[in-house]
């Protein structure tokens, strides 16, 4: 599963600084000519698996009488799986006497994001829970087809 973050540098306002540097760094970003605005975006992958190290032979029954396999396996699991080395630059817009946004602000805002959305994937169960169903509805069809020979019905069931 991919997922996409998005988050903008702009000047910073006078109102919201924290702390003496901050508040210096707007009083001079208010009377500077020109804008400073800038979105970027980058994606991470969560992974969804099977550990099948715990399989049992108690977990897979053959009734050759009903041609039926019953399979029991493990829970999906899910983790994450990396994420882009670059951020993407989906506007960028430096007038005036403005400075660039440079690579350490860059840097800075993509371990922002990353921070934030890694929050975002543990608070928020509709991520997981998405991948957790696709994986189980990949599995479901992947052991089907692959125990589904011979005319035997494959019932698959997760723990």
């Amino acid at each position: 599963m991919t997922i996409s973050k998005m988050a903008t540098i702009d000047d910073i306002d006078i109102n919201k600084a924290e702390g003496m540097k901050q508040t210096v760094a707007g009083l001079m970003d208010a009377v500077k000519v020109g804008d400073r605005k800038a979105a970027y975006s980058y994606d991470t992958y969560l992974r969804a698996y099977l550990d099948l190290s715990g399989l049992t032979p108690e977990d897979i029954k053959v009734d050759d009488a009903t041609k039926t396999i019953t399979l029991n396996l493990p829970s999906v699991q899910t983790e994450f799986a990396g994420r882009d080395l670059e951020i993407r630059e989906d506007h960028y817009r430096v007038s005036g006497l403005r400075a660039h946004i440079d690579p350490k602000e860059r840097a800075e805002i993509k371990e922002k994001m990353n921070t934030v959305l890694k929050k975002e994937v543990e608070e928020k169960s509709e991520f997981r829970s998405r991948l957790e169903a696709e994986g189980r509805m990949k599995a479901d069809t992947y052991f089907k087809a692959l125990l589904g020979t011979d005319g035997y019905n494959v019932i698959v069931n997760f723990k």
